[in-house]
């Protein structure tokens, strides 16, 4: 009987041509050999396909998923129903990962029976590669269950580790597949961090993240709201699940907020004040429904949310000078 593979790879290719042989190739030159590699071709109208169609010859491990173009959220959920192995894991078409990163995730997966192993990453600008490595995680072993705060606030970097499927499967854990829409790793990101019970930090980069790629969905500065969907997700999630503690929703809260803070300096001018005015009505909903004590928030981020809530013409202005992640 053949073997079960370990990990399944999953690579989202929409228009990569650029990129995708060299994702593909590290990929395929992992040290861990016992793997299946799944290629999900959202409707690409460039070269991609015809890329993926000849290295696939070359390598049996990979399968490649042709469909129209659904969207991103759609793509990588035709990917986790099609996979076989114990853990997934997940490559954008950008990208790419050193030799050794899905071997040193599984062994720390396996021995330690994990939902999730992550590591880091670098940020990735033409050649120059700068180490991405969460302040709190020391540079010489693994961090095992971290604090939960910690883990939400996180960047989402969904990339950067591999899942347990029936960890997955077992919490209903899914991508939001909205067509056309942007920022899918954020509600997927956050309800693996709201239910996964056994994790491990390495403390390692291990995936290339491309920063400069011009046609990704964080330089397409008219997708305004889709962060605002991804939110609304992860709240429908969070009450499902019976999730929804005080601590929580604070934690949660800080996070959507800083979370918004980028989205409104990403997004084109035109766009700022529309996107404001839903953030102010957003965050007086959730203030008054959830009755939030400022006091136990932190300070600076009290102050912010004063003026988003009295000033927010005013804070407007002040947060395209604030450099906070």
């Amino acid at each position: 009987m053949e073997q079960r593979p370990f990990v399944s790879i999953l690579i989202p290719c929409c228009n990569v041509e650029k990129f995708i042989q060299q994702c593909l190739l590290s990929v395929i030159n992992q040290t861990l050999k016992n793997i299946e590699i799944i290629c999900i071709n959202d409707g690409s109208t460039d070269g991609s396909q015809q890329i993926l169609e000849k290295i696939a010859k070359q390598d049996s491990r990979i399968r490649i998923i042709n469909k129209q173009n659904t969207g991103y959220g759609d793509s990588m959920n035709r990917g986790l129903d099609a996979a076989l192995s114990e853990y997934i894991g997940i490559v954008e078409g950008d990208d790419f990962v050193t030799p050794e990163m899905f071997e040193m995730l599984y062994q720390q997966a396996k021995k330690k029976d994990l939902d999730i192993c992550r590591g880091a990453h670098f940020n990735l600008y033409g050649d120059q590669a700068y180490p991405e490595v969460p302040s709190f995680l020391p540079s010489k072993r693994v961090i095992d269950s971290c604090q939960f705060e910690k883990m939400l606030k996180l960047r989402p970097a969904i990339w950067t580790s591999i899942y347990k499927k029936d960890f997955l499967r077992k919490n209903g854990i899914r991508f939001l597949g909205t067509p056309g829409a942007s920022y899918q790793d954020t509600s997927f990101a956050i309800k693996c961090w709201l239910t996964a019970q056994r994790v491990a930090l390495l403390p390692l980069p291990l995936i290339y993240y491309r920063c400069d790629n011009a046609a990704s969905s964080v330089k397409q500065k008219d997708k305004v709201y889709f962060i605002c969907e991804e939110w609304r997700e992860i709240y429908t999630f969070l009450f499902k699940q019976k999730l929804s503690s005080p601590a929580r929703l604070k934690i949660l809260f800080e996070v959507q907020f800083n979370n918004y803070l980028w989205n409104l300096k990403r997004v084109a001018w035109k766009y700022k004040a529309q996107f404001l005015i839903r953030w102010f009505c957003e965050a007086w909903k959730f203030l008054l429904k959830f009755n939030i004590s400022f006091s136990q928030l932190p300070t600076k981020l009290r102050i912010k949310i004063l003026l988003l809530l009295f000033f927010p013409v005013f804070y407007l202005f002040l947060s395209l000078f604030d450099n906070d992640k």
